[in-house]
């Protein structure tokens, strides 16, 4: 084992002997396998056992509607857990929390799109142009962009991963001429990228997050939160999450950047682990309190 590997294997022996008091997931490649859009059984019984006392919170590309489908059985059948999760969308661009009075999500916090909506249709235009045979189609949410890629659910994961490298290549020089004021990114979450406001990102939902339980008074300590993600290299739509700026990061995905944080996740071997599986493995030894 490596002299980095080494030292990330004794950081996470230290991390299983802390408390923690949330939890935030990335979707894909996190919770489900990139190319399907369901959790595994066992791994959706234990997030019902995790946030009937813990936090707990989406963190992803996707809009609120489809990231709630994703838990929509879970908390349809047990709305009392409904008050315990929360939802970072769009890569970080707009947040929900449950209002009990109301008996419904509301807005936590959101960061518009930094240009009018000609601006964004004509973006859209350009975009539809120069992705032409990798992209499947663009979706408009509240405020970012999501581009999928044009074999998300039927090819590989390989195939896949190439389409959206190749979608980013090509965005970048659309950004480059049409975001005047450099305030757009492109993020690859691995199955789609998504195009917002560089400040929209995951890491500044987790923060809000985090702000919002200290104003609650559930805990004090921003390494209280676990964040677990897959794609937190370079220009991964994780890469901010997972960043250790807050929350203590863990990585699930086949590949991370070679710095200590984010962990990955041995198994009892000592192996590393990937995927819902190393969801799973992590999640059932993390101690919440």
């Amino acid at each position: 084992m490596s002299d980095l590997l080494e030292k990330q294997r004794s950081l996470f022996v230290e991390a299983l002997k802390d408390n923690y008091k949330a939890c935030v997931f990335d979707i894909d490649g996190t919770l489900t396998d990139t190319t399907a859009n369901a959790i595994p059984p066992a791994l959706l019984d234990k997030l019902s056992l995790l946030s009937k006392n813990g936090y707990c919170a989406l963190c992803t590309g996707r809009r609120f509607g489809r990231a709630y489908e994703i838990l929509e059985n879970l908390l349809e059948e047990r709305p009392e857990l409904k008050r315990n999760w929360f939802f970072i969308c769009e890569n970080g661009s707009i947040g929900y929390r449950y209002d009990i009075k109301n008996d419904q999500y509301i807005e936590l916090y959101r960061i518009d799109y930094p240009y009018g909506e000609d601006h964004r249709k004509r973006l859209i235009d350009e975009l539809s142009k120069a992705l032409k045979g990798v992209m499947k189609q663009i979706h408009v949410a509240e405020v970012a962009l999501a581009v999928s890629s044009k074999s998300r659910w039927q090819g590989s994961k390989d195939i896949v991963k190439q389409e959206c490298d190749e979608m980013v290549a090509r965005t970048i020089p659309v950004l480059k001429k049409m975001d005047t004021e450099k305030l757009l990114v492109v993020c690859n979450a691995g199955n789609t990228i998504n195009i917002l406001h560089k400040d929209g990102n995951k890491d500044y939902g987790v923060k809000s997050l985090y702000n919002f339980l200290v104003q609650q008074k559930v805990m004090k300590n921003h390494n209280q939160i676990v964040c677990i993600g897959d794609q937190g290299q370079p220009g991964g739509n994780d890469e901010a999450f997972l960043s250790g700026s807050c929350g203590t990061s863990f990585t699930v995905g086949n590949g991370h950047p070679l710095n200590e944080i984010p962990l990955p996740v041995f198994d009892n071997k000592g192996n590393i682990v990937f995927g819902p599986n190393a969801t799973l493995n992590l999640i059932s030894r993390l101690q919440f309190v």
